[in-house]
Order: C-alpha cells, then sequence, then structure tokens
C-alpha cells in the first residue's frame, strides 16, 4: 500500500513540474471552427454531463466538436453523438506506460482549436497537463474543487479564463450549466435529459428490482449482510426478482450478498457481464434501484428509474442529494439513506477519512456509511413502494 502511495506521489509531482515548464498562457493561431470539451473524469459524473453535452452541441452545431474524454466512457460518447470526433485516453496508462503517454502526447499536441473547454471542476494534475498540450488561444475552465494545492497557480495558467464559484458542495449539473451559460451568456435553468436507448441482452419481461454496490474503495460500500437482509424483505414480501448488477471489481462482494438471500431462485447476478450501454437499459427496465453508489444513482435518474441511495457524507450536496428541479421526463429523484455527523461535506479532507481511503485506517469502512442502518433504508422501501405494491402489504 505504501508503495503505491508513493508512486501516486510521483506521478503527481512529476506532471506538476511538467506543468511549471509551460509558458504563461499566450494567444496563438488555431483552427477556429473547432470546438475541444475536455471531460477526463468517471461514469456517473460523464452521465450527469449528459443535458449539458446536449446543450454544447446545438450550440456549437457549426463548429467541429472534439471530445476528449476517459476510455470507460468511449461507448457513452459514441452512442450519444456527443462530438465529430471522440479521443479517447486511459489516465492509468498515460501515467504509467511512458509508449502510451508519447503517443497520446502527439496527438494532442497536434490539436488546435478555436476555444477547449474544461468541464471537470476537481482537476487533476494530469488532466491539466492533458490540456495543456492542446492548442488554444481561448481556454476555460471553472474554478478547482481541490483548490489547497500549492500548485494551484500554475495549473490556473493553462488557462485563459478561470470562472469562480462558492461552494465546493455545489450540485455538479449546477456547475456544468453556470459554465454552459457564462460561456454562451445565457440563463438555461440545471435539468437532466433522459438517456438514448439502446440494445440490451438482459431484460426479462419480469418485474425486477437491483441491489448495484459499487464504489471506487471497500471503504464506501454498504455492508453486504445489510444488502442480503433488504433483498430478503424484498423478496419475501413481493412478486418480483432480484438482479445484481455491477463491474468485475465487484464480483467478490456480489457473490457474498447473493449466498445472503434465502431466495436464491429469483436472483439473477449480472455482476461484469453488462457493458455500460447495457447497465443503464437494466437500470431502465427495473421498478427500482438500492445501491450506494452514485455512479447507478445517475443512471436512475436519467433514466427516470425510482431509486434509493444509501449516501455517505464526503460529497453531501455534490451528487446527492438531487439540486435541480423535476421536469416531464425526469422526476425520480432518489430517496436518501443517510447519517448526519458532524464530518459531513468533509470532501476525505478528514484525517480519518483519509487513512480509510488509503488503506491505512483501524476501521475498514467510513463511518458515515457503516452507521446506516437496515431500518433506515426499508423506512424508505416502504415509502416508495407502498401505492405499487400495496396488494402485497409490503
Amino acid at each position: 500500500m505504501r508503495t503505491i502511495l508513493l508512486r501516486k506521489k510521483l506521478r503527481k509531482l512529476w506532471f506538476n513540474i511538467a506543468l511549471h515548464r509551460i509558458n504563461e498562457y499566450y494567444p496563438m493561431e488555431v483552427d477556429n471552427g473547432t470546438v475541444v470539451l475536455v471531460r477526463l473524469d468517471a461514469i456517473g459524473d460523464f452521465i450527469m454531463s449528459y443535458s449539458a453535452f446536449c446543450e454544447y452541441r446545438s450550440f456549437y452545431r457549426n463548429k467541429r466538436m472534439i471530445l476528449v474524454c476517459s476510455v470507460v466512457c468511449s461507448q457513452l460518447a459514441q452512442a450519444w453523438n456527443i462530438a465529430d470526433e471522440i479521443i479517447t485516453i486511459d489516465l492509468e496508462k498515460f501515467c504509467n506506460e511512458r509508449d502510451y503517454k508519447k503517443a497520446n502526447e502527439n496527438i494532442l499536441s497536434a490539436m488546435s482549436a478555436e476555444i477547449v473547454i474544461q468541464m471537470v471542476t476537481n482537476r487533476t494534475a494530469e488532466m491539466e497537463y492533458i490540456t495543456s498540450l492542446i492548442k488554444s488561444g481561448n481556454k476555460i475552465a471553472m474554478s478547482r474543487d481541490n483548490a489547497g494545492s500549492i500548485w494551484r497557480r500554475k495549473w490556473d495558467s493553462v488557462y485563459s479564463r478561470i470562472l469562480p464559484y462558492d461552494d465546493i458542495n455545489t450540485f455538479e449539473i449546477n456547475k456544468f450549466f453556470y459554465l454552459l451559460n457564462s460561456i454562451r451568456n445565457t440563463e438555461t435553468e440545471s435539468y437532466q435529459a433522459v438517456l438514448p436507448k439502446t440494445k440490451c441482452r438482459y431484460i426479462d419481461k419480469e418485474p425486477y428490482f437491483i441491489i448495484a454496490q459499487g464504489g471506487s474503495f471497500s471503504g464506501k460500500k454498504w455492508d453486504n449482510e445489510k444488502f442480503a437482509t433488504v433483498a430478503n424483505y424484498i423478496l419475501r414480501r413481493c412478486n418480483i426478482k432480484c438482479y445484481l448488477l455491477g463491474a468485475d471489481g465487484d464480483r467478490t462482494d456480489n457473490e457474498l450478498i447473493y449466498r445472503g438471500i434465502i431466495r436464491q431462485e429469483n436472483v439473477r447476478d449480472l455482476t461484469g457481464k453488462t457493458t455500460i450501454l447495457e447497465s443503464i437499459e437494466v437500470v431502465r427496465g427495473a421498478e427500482f434501484v438500492i445501491t450506494n453508489d452514485t455512479c447507478f444513482i445517475h443512471m436512475a435518474v436519467a433514466v427516470n428509474t425510482k431509486s434509493i441511495c444509501i449516501a455517505g457524507g464526503w460529497h453531501w450536496g455534490r451528487f446527492v442529494p438531487y439540486g435541480i428541479l423535476h421536469t416531464i421526463d425526469i422526476y425520480n429523484f432518489p430517496a436518501l439513506a443517510y447519517d448526519t455527523m458532524n464530518c459531513f461535506k468533509c470532501n476525505f479532507r478528514n484525517r480519518n477519512c483519509r487513512r480509510i481511503m488509503d488503506g491505512r485506517g483501524k476501521v475498514e469502512k467510513l463511518p458515515c456509511i457503516s452507521n446506516i442502518t437496515v431500518e433506515n433504508v426499508l423506512g424508505l422501501l416502504d415509502e416508495c413502494l407502498r401505492e405499487r405494491y400495496a396488494d402485497q402489504s409490503i
């Protein structure tokens, strides 16, 4: 674990030094018919950006649009027709494989654009370095969420314009529209649009609900036994199936959840079997979703499926609760099970949370997630499903 942390620190130092060597911002001759969007973060954030992508596509409809995104989001970008050209980057390989890094540096350095829009607020040194390689006289970004860095001034020098906002925990979609409105001088209200449908092999005609644990590291995950208890509660009372959804990294946890479920004949384990597009369609077809991973929550909202989020407090307000208005198409915002603590909104700056996150803590789970009880979730279930399953006494 210490070796991994040391490598991360050395990697960050290298990119910071590389950024320190770049010249201060200056105008240059560029391709005035091209717009570049940079969104190099995770799937959940990408899904939240869908309505903003649509707005940019419409606004710059007479321009050639290029999207630079994470390789894990490439399927989404292609299916949604976000841009005329999509450049995908695997940040892990970019940071650790010299040949891969060099090849992508050549691609990015050959690009020029009328405007480059950095859509990520929680930017990293790697993201700033990648953006710095694209030639443009007009690079725009929002103030960094992780603004405490001693390198902040040099990072910001990559851009010609930095748009400030006050609260790190502002809801993400509102940030996207703040950036969008600042660029095109409009006052469009924040909203989420319904994701376009794609094909899926895994949807049954019989009703089903989803348990999707997920989470970028184990400390953010609710207990497997608690998930199994919730599943048993539902299966005893309703004529419905349970789908277990997740990536390959969730396989061990989902196997433990499966073992804890009594009516296993009603369980379908799709862990690691679905593409990201298929996962979205499985969520679209579900009666409801129960998860502690906001990625699946954002999927559920974007296809208007009911959901219950077992929510920690580290980014409270940024990803949940949903801070936008209902629309005709999107009105099923997540019900939240949470345990308010004094350290809510810590953004992982709490020392104990950092130790758990790095695998150095005395406990494995973050307390704001482990303190949430089964009863908290069952109460939301009863309220969420009372009307639909009233005759089954749930």
